[in-house]
């Protein structure tokens, strides 16, 4: 199924940058209780970029005073590169990750950070609970 999905066009435009690096979410997609996450990445400088990590968190978007901050880790089920892990110099790759389904409130967003390894260009994405409702369902996944 993910491989499904790196067909798609993508419908969103949600994005960052940090270092000649963009981070974008192109398209949330669902099937029988999972959630796909199409991500595109774009190099935009000569030097390669490795990738270290994926960090996937969900957490309070507006933190009060003296109070804790609460971080909640998602697990994917799984991903998917459409090329080898990492991006050569300006060059893009495009990977869609699978997490079972789930919902945030209005009140959190789900933070997506990518890590380089030994670098500092790490974009940092956040995801609202209404861009998740936008998920669009996979067309005729073969019987699976």
């Amino acid at each position: 199924l993910s491989g499904k999905v790196l067909q798609e066009k993508g419908f969103l435009h949600r994005s960052d940058k940090n270092g000649k690096v963009k981070l974008r979410l192109a398209g949330i997609y669902t099937h029988k209780e999972v959630l796909f996450f199409l991500f595109e990445l774009k190099n935009r400088s000569r030097i390669a970029y490795p990738i270290q990590q994926w960090r996937f968190t969900v957490q309070d978007r507006k933190q009060v005073k003296r109070t804790a901050e609460r971080h909640v880790a998602l697990t994917p089920l799984c991903k998917h590169y459409e090329k080898a892990k990492g991006m050569d110099g300006k060059g893009e790759n495009r990977l869609v990750v699978a997490f079972p389904q789930f919902t945030i409130a209005d009140a959190k967003k789900m933070v997506v950070r990518l890590f380089e390894e030994n670098g500092d260009r790490s974009p940092v994405l956040s995801i609202k609970g209404k861009h998740l409702l936008k998920a669009r369902p996979i067309i005729n996944p073969q019987n699976q």
